[in-house]
């Protein structure tokens, strides 16, 4: 056979690079492909919850909504408002929830019950029930039965049994507490009105109980009121006669006290009080009239000193007139006088004739003021001495004045107390009395602060259950759990699906997808593979040398190598694809290609795929030898039906020649060398990694041109690790979906030498519609379907059941 070589670089360093992830990020895509491949775990629990909404709507008996509203002014108390002076227009946040606890109270509540005769309603007593809540219920009774019983304690001798009238009592009670549990109380927005609601399964009685609610509200306003006013009246009744008491004997007691000191006042102010202020004023004029009086003396005396020629050298500067004509007279003759002569005197000089007539009209006129300056000062000595000696008159009237009001300002002053204290009261006593007086009117007429602005009618259409309600509640709460359940299994998604998790996690090659399949009566025609060139080859070259077996060619169904009965199948082709690597990986000077097929866990199709390698190598005219390696538990060679005789075991021991073990699967052309271990064999892992094992993959070398052995698992078994050195490549098959990524990521880890001659991964069992969910829409896988008509039939889908059911004996191997 004439076979093409390919010669690659060496990829052995890459392959012992340490195997890194690319950073996780969730992508749209990515969530696209889980939605789509998780959609039954998110529209199975809302068809459910859809259908229990649906049953919900269908047993919840309907509910009636009556709604009342009411408004209320700002003069909420008004009467103890008023009081207080003060005025507001707005209700505060306060009043308003003052007013909903009011409307829920026990009071009301329990009228609202009386008046309705509630007790012996059964719409109201024993509602009816959704189907839901009766089962609810029931869980939950069943639940504290057992609870209740182990709690439940004898009743101690003696006791006291109710009396019909706290049965009754007990019973409006609970009613009125179920009753608040139903009523809703709100306010409209940010305005003053109230709203009040209730929900019952009877609208007569819904709209009867918000209307009573109302009238007890405004009764209740009313009832609060008259009370607080006539608490206020008693109150302010008995405080205007303490203090009409009070004014009488504070006025009465400060009179008395008057007229026991004898007292005179007036104008309020006693007389006494009053000399010293006259005496204090007209003190200081008389200290002003001296001061005067003194100054003028000065002034006078002054000017005197200097005699007539200084009234001539100074002329009448410093001379007042005052109040004496005369004097004022004789100061402006002799200013005018002296203003003419200095005239004179500066046009026409001290020479002229006029000049000394002016001089001695200016000296007769200093003469004469020199003299009236004279009387006038004896004038004003004469007005000192009389300011003078009536500051001393008014010192000593003041001293007497202040002597008797000192001795008096106790009493004084013990008057003014009495006096002050008796007007207090009579002020306070008019101020309440015209308090009284007011509430007394608003006492003759009591308005309600409180009215209704709408009242409750019966409702004609149901409130409840909601169907646009019910339904969202039940279709979020679906979508909820499905996404819980959806992020639940993603978590626990950690296997093998695509090949970008297959080059992530092993760091080689994906070689493709081996889809899951079963046993068909139907298959496609193959040609006879005993006609072909092999089974020539080895007629001509090995039938000297190859000794017919004892049991010749062994006989199994042909169905069960699926690559034979449909050598166009997507299978077929994942095959192709690994025979063609491996024909470009192994080295050329070797000989036969010695191929080994594992997995990292049992039951994952190893050797499957190692008998339909071996076919699929066959019909290209190869020699392959299959040889079951798997020593410990040879399902390759018992699905062969291989259960007696000598084996490989026998080979390695030295007790028999290959040759004469080697045996050919009928219509397969497929020859294999089985294993047949006696029982309770233990040394496998020593026997594969002995010199007979090298020995014979030395000697096939040269007789085939592929050697596929069957290895055993490597997660927890050596015999494959043992085997690795004597093999020029290594196929791992790995279980699609079942296979995990960080099991097959630290097998390879931890194995240099099988990294090295990793050849690559296939995915067995793959189911290839739900391929698709885990795919990019932008990768190969999502459309493979594309490819039937290169596959077989261009209308097969992958759904067909011969691509989709799995031979039972399949996944035994």
């Amino acid at each position: 056979m004439r076979q093409t070589q390919f010669k690659f670089a060496d990829t052995s360093n890459d392959l012992e690079r340490p195997i890194s992830k690319p950073p996780e990020t969730v992508t749209l895509g990515q969530l696209t492909r889980i939605l789509r491949r998780r959609r039954w775990s998110i529209i199975v629990p809302v068809a459910i919850l859809g259908i229990l909404g649906i049953i919900y709507l269908a047993t919840t008996p309907r509910s009636y909504l009556a709604n009342s509203l009411l408004l209320l002014d700002a003069n909420i108390s008004r009467s103890i408002e008023q009081l207080g002076a003060s005025e507001s227009n707005n209700l505060s946040e306060s009043a308003l929830e003052d007013a909903r606890l009011i409307i829920r109270s026990d009071r009301i509540s329990q009228s609202v019950v009386k008046e309705l005769d509630l007790l012996d309603n059964p719409s109201f007593t024993s509602p009816p029930s959704s189907l839901f809540s009766r089962l609810i219920g029931g869980a939950i009774n069943t639940i504290r039965t057992p609870i209740n019983w182990l709690r439940s304690k004898p009743e101690p001798s003696g006791t006291n049994t109710l009396t019909p009238e706290q049965i009754t009592a007990a019973r409006q009670d609970l009613a009125a507490r179920a009753l608040q549990a139903r009523i809703d109380v709100g306010r409209v927005g940010r305005s003053s009105v109230i709203s009040i609601s209730y929900e019952s399964y009877d609208p007569a009685m819904s709209a009867a109980i918000v209307n009573s609610l109302a009238e007890g509200y405004i009764a209740d306003v009313l009832n609060a009121n008259f009370e607080a006013t006539e608490r206020t009246t008693n109150w302010m009744q008995d405080r205007l006669t303490e203090l009409q008491n009070q004014a009488q004997q504070a006025a009465l007691n400060a009179e008395t006290f008057r007229a026991e000191h004898g007292l005179v006042s007036s104008r309020g102010v006693s007389m006494t009080k009053d000399s010293v202020v006259q005496l204090n004023a007209e003190m200081a004029n008389a200290v002003s009239d001296v001061a005067r009086a003194r100054a003028r003396v000065d002034t006078y005396n002054q000017i005197i000193a200097g005699g007539v020629q200084a009234l001539v050298d100074g002329g009448s500067t410093g001379v007042g007139g005052g109040s004496d004509p005369a004097l004022q007279q004789a100061r402006d003759t002799l200013t005018d006088s002296l203003a003419m002569l200095n005239q004179i005197k500066t046009n026409f000089g001290e020479d002229h004739p006029q000049y000394k007539v002016v001089q001695r009209q200016v000296q007769a006129a200093a003469e004469r003021l020199f003299t009236l300056l004279k009387q006038g000062s004896a004038q004003a000595k004469s007005d000192l001495s009389s300011a003078e000696a009536k500051v001393d008159a008014l010192k000593n009237s003041l001293g007497l004045a202040i002597d008797s009001d000192t001795s008096s300002g106790t009493v004084e002053v013990q008057y003014s107390a009495l006096q002050q204290r008796a007007d207090t009261l009579s002020t306070l006593y008019q101020a309440f009395l015209t308090k009284f007086q007011e509430i007394e009117q608003q006492k003759s007429f009591p308005v309600s602060n409180v009215r209704i602005l709408t009242k409750a009618d019966v409702p004609r259409n149901p409130v409840g259950p909601s169907t646009k309600r019910a339904l969202a509640i039940s279709i979020v709460l679906g979508l909820i759990i499905g996404m819980m359940i959806t992020a639940w299994q993603e978590w626990r998604e950690r296997f093998l699906r695509t090949s970008d998790d297959v080059q992530d996690e092993t760091g080689g090659p994906f070689l493709g997808y081996l889809p899951e399949f079963e046993t068909s009566a139907q298959s496609e025609p193959v040609r006879s593979i005993t006609s072909t060139a092999v089974f020539q080859n080895l007629r001509d070259g090995l039938a000297e040398n190859i000794s017919k077996p004892r049991n010749g060619s062994h006989s199994t169904s042909e169905s069960a190598i699926y690559a034979v009965r449909h050598p166009r199948s997507f299978f077929a082709e994942t095959l192709r694809s690994v025979r063609l690597a491996a024909e470009i990986r192994a080295p050329v000077e070797t000989g036969a290609i010695v191929l080994g097929v594992t997995s990292a866990r049992p039951e994952e199709g190893k050797s499957t795929v190692s008998l339909n390698l071996a076919a699929v190598l066959n019909m290209s005219n190869a020699r392959v030898l299959l040889i079951d390696s798997d020593i410990r538990r040879p399902g390759l060679s018992q699905r062969l039906d291989f259960r007696h005789g000598d084996g490989l075991v026998e080979v390695l021991a030295g007790r028999a020649p290959w040759r004469n073990l080697v045996r050919e699967v009928e219509g397969t052309g497929v020859h294999i060398l089985p294993c047949i271990p006696p029982n309770g064999f233990t040394h496998s892992a020593e026997l594969l990694s002995s010199r007979g094992m090298r020995e014979l993959i030395a000697e096939v070398r040269s007789e085939f041109d592929f050697v596929i052995i069957d290895l055993a698992p490597l997660g927890a078994i050596v015999d494959a690790r043992a085997m690795i050195p004597n093999l020029d490549t290594v196929l791992l098959v790995a279980s699609w979906g079942k296979t995990p990524k960080l099991m097959l990521n630290r097998i390879l880890s931890a194995n240099a030498a099988l990294r090295e001659r990793l050849l690559g991964t296939v995915l067995n069992r793959v189911d290839m519609e739900d391929l698709r969910d885990f795919v990019d829409v932008s990768s190969t896988e999502a459309y493979f379907e594309d490819y039937n008509g290169y596959f077989g039939d261009p209308g097969k889908s992958w759904d067909k059941p011969e691509m989709r059911g799995t031979n039972t004996n399949t996944r035994n191997n």
